[in-house]
């Protein structure tokens, strides 16, 4: 291979490190700032493998994270010369200060291109010196687990002496320690946990054995609580990391190894509620620093409390616009308003990220439907002839806000994989307006008997509803055929494949709708796709009595899913 060419891994279909292909790629100079490095070793974490099985919950093209050495510098390059050890900063363009979302894109390997080649041109600030000390295998680990570690733990508020496995578990554990701290460990695995004694852990928990971990660690701390917690597991986890935490303590939410059913299999959904409770003691919290900044600025405190709080910074935006999406589904599911109102969405959904894509406003027009039909007006009880009034106000907004929903589109220049997702929970929330008004109109024909004329404008206006419902599950449908299996925006579509599913009734809807879902399902073994594909199979097996039979036997709907006892959680 001659010197203007190097090899570089690429991964150009996301479904396993088998998609990994090596290519010979055109080497160029460093130009003004910029150093060519040649890589020695690199690492693989966690979010490789999420990345490379397009569950990673951002976009990107590669993955994975190096130790090198300088092979050129550019011009005015002063601080770097040939033959240096180096180590790549994990996001480029954080040098120091909070993290704001501009800079969050240049993070290697997941938002920017990754390192698995032979070599890689930085920003001359990119770059980090290596110590003595270390291998270059050894530093290629420091940037993504250790160093989340680090931040966790000497970030907010540092860790001291007396505070109390997978890869940013372990470097966690060992910085603890090494600060000499009280640690608690908790695992799933004996053999883990003997490991991490051996790193200096005081305390083990295999919280298999002991599911109620978070008492034990109350006990152990003599019932004051853990000081810092690092939560690797996510929505299901987080609640007993509140049960653990001590008061002015931290939990450092990281990871998402675990994710909420959104469909509730098997137990009450309170994947909402958990990350609700997340939301409302991170501003208990968040208020200090918030008031502490405005005291300092302008010598006066200034009220910010509650939901508002996650406002003024790019991270609480994140965490309010993700959470948002799980809240707002599950409303449909539950049949209940959203925990927070579409209000608060409404300057914070500009940023584009591939839990909300590029239809981020649609997910405020689903939380309004689910708050014009939910509450005591909605039922039977409540409705009587004298309330013809408020139901005529009530289409009334129901149609003003099908206009807004119908006439949403997406910005411009959108990519087309995005688009088609977009489009798809477009056509989804119109499923669900017109199943809500179709429901509501129906509830009320039936309390307005005494009126021949109420009971036939209900009965044709359910009629016309359930023509347009027809119509959308057929364009959900449509857009998700757009979208390849491997694309990473496939991951968004179980929902609105759900919601046409549920209203399904046409035999060749049925079987596009289920051949797409088995194929997510055996991409991504997911609880919350098994059991989407449990509920949709029995509203269809129902139908099948009127006729479906030969097409349900056709499908083999059972069976063609392959259910697994222990599948994953991930989202």
């Amino acid at each position: 291979m001659g010197q203007d060419t190097f090899q570089q891994y690429h991964l150009p279909q996301k479904n396993g490190f088998d998609s990994l292909t090596l290519r010979t790629v055109q080497k160029e100079s460093p130009k003004f700032g910029q150093v060519l490095v040649r890589i020695k070793a690199v690492s693989l974490n966690w979010r490789d493998g999420i990345l490379a099985v397009a569950t990673y919950p951002f976009p990107g093209p590669d993955a994975l994270v190096p130790g090198s050495v300088v092979e050129e510098v550019g011009a005015g390059v002063t601080q770097w010369k040939k033959g240096d050890r180096v180590l790549a900063n994990f996001t480029q363009d954080h040098i120091a200060g909070k993290l704001t979302y501009a800079m969050s894109l240049s993070q290697l390997g997941g938002e920017a291109q990754g390192l698995l080649g032979e070599s890689h041109i930085f920003p001359q600030l990119g770059i980090v010196r290596i110590p003595d000390y270390l291998s270059f295998e050894e530093a290629s680990c420091l940037p993504c687990a250790a160093l989340t570690a680090w931040n966790a733990l000497y970030g907010l508020v540092p860790i001291r002496p007396g505070q109390g496995t997978g890869g940013v578990t372990t470097f966690g554990l060992q910085i603890a320690h090494a600060a000499g701290a009280t640690t608690i460990v908790t695992s799933s695995s004996d053999d883990k946990l003997a490991k991490a004694k051996q790193l200096g852990a005081t305390l083990v928990i295999n919280y298999r054995k002991m599911p109620g971990w978070a008492r034990e660690a109350k006990k152990i701390t003599g019932g004051i609580g853990v000081d810092h917690i690092i939560e690797v597991g996510g929505i299901l986890t987080l609640q007993a990391s509140f049960d653990a935490i001590g008061f002015n303590g931290l939990i450092h939410c990281i990871g998402h190894i675990t994710n909420p059913d959104p469909l509730g299999a098997g137990k009450d959904p309170k994947g909402p509620d958990a990350a609700f409770l997340a939301l409302d003691r991170l501003c208990i919290g968040a208020k200090h620093f918030i008031t502490s900044d405005v005291n300092r600025s302008s010598g006066s405190v200034q009220a910010c409390s509650g939901l508002e709080v996650f406002k003024t910074s790019p991270e609480g935006c994140w965490i309010l616009r993700n959470f948002a999406y799980h809240d707002v589904l599950a409303s449909v599911t539950l049949g209940t308003p959203p925990l927070i109102p579409a209000s608060y969405l409404e300057d914070i959904t500009q940023v584009t990220d591939s839990y909300l894509g590029v239809g981020a406003d649609i997910l405020i027009y689903i939380s309004e439907v689910s708050c014009l039909f939910s509450g005591d007006r909605g039922s039977i009880a409540s409705m009587h002839c004298d309330a013809c009034i408020q139901v005529e106000t009530d289409v009334g907004r129901a149609a003003a806000l099908e206009q807004k929903i119908v006439a949403w589109t997406c910005p411009k220049d959108t990519q087309a994989t995005l688009k088609a997702v977009a489009f798809a929970y477009r056509s989804a929330a119109l499923i669900y307006l017109y199943r809500q008004l179709r429901s509501y109109l129906l509830r009320h024909e039936a309390c307005c008997s005494s009126s021949d004329s109420h009971q036939s404008i209900a009965l044709d206006e359910a009629t016309r509803l359930s023509e347009k419902i027809k119509l959308c599950a057929t364009d959900v449908v449509g857009f998700a055929s757009e979208i390849p299996i491997n694309d990473t925006s496939e991951a968004s579509l179980l929902s609105p494949l759900f919601m046409a599913g549920q209203q399904s009734e046409e035999h060749g809807q049925m079987i596009a709708i289920h051949r797409r879902v088995c194929l997510t399902y055996r991409k991504r073994r997911f609880k919350n796709i098994r059991h989407a594909l449990q509920v949709l199979e029995g509203i269809w097996a129902q139908r099948g009595l009127d006729g479906l039979d030969n097409i349900a036997a056709g499908m083999a709907l059972t069976p063609s899913y392959e259910p697994e006892d222990r599948d994953l959680l991930l989202t």
